[in-house]
């Protein structure tokens, strides 16, 4: 049987997994909106999770010549497509494999003036994490709805592979 329905899983795994990580680092975020002291020290810095490409990993398994053909046609059509072309290279059409990188935020620290606080300073000041809870939010939503995407598209090749175990 070809390998074409388990690539078709292949991705859609590595797709669950960085939105999984995606939604972690989120509700961590979420969870620490207001840690105003952490074991290293200050607030705490908000993070992201960064997907990158491992350059020589395939996710689409080993070549055949039927997707040689369909990388072919792909990049002459992508060529038309300035932007198009552009996303193709940065969600890996080329078939490398997914690196999921958690980072913090470089934003700056926000400074309150609360006196009452534990973890003021001599003027009163107390540094807040940069952790912006409507972005957060819009993250949030957006990892469930890519999450579910990939769910959905692991669902149908599983239910291909049952039909095409019946025949």
């Amino acid at each position: 049987m070809s390998d074409g329905i388990f690539s078709a899983m292949r991705v859609s795994a590595q797709g669950l997994r960085a939105q999984r990580i995606r939604l972690d680092v989120t509700a961590e975020n979420m969870a620490n909106a207001e840690t105003t002291r952490t074991p290293d020290g200050g607030p705490y810095r908000a993070k992201r999770a960064v997907f990158t490409h491992q350059p020589g990993g395939n996710i689409l398994g080993p070549r055949r010549k039927n997707s040689d053909a369909f990388r072919e046609m792909l990049s002459s059509q992508l060529r038309h497509y300035p932007a198009a072309q552009e996303a193709a290279q940065a969600t890996g059409v080329k078939g490398a494999k997914l690196n999921v990188e958690v980072i913090e935020i470089d934003d700056a620290i926000i400074t309150e003036y609360d006196p009452t606080h534990p973890d003021a300073d001599e003027e009163g000041l107390v540094q807040k994490p940069n952790v912006d809870p409507v972005a957060e939010m819009m993250n949030l939503i957006a990892a469930t709805r890519a999450y579910e995407a990939n769910a959905t598209a692991m669902d149908t090749a599983k239910e291909m592979l049952n039909r095409a175990l019946e025949l």
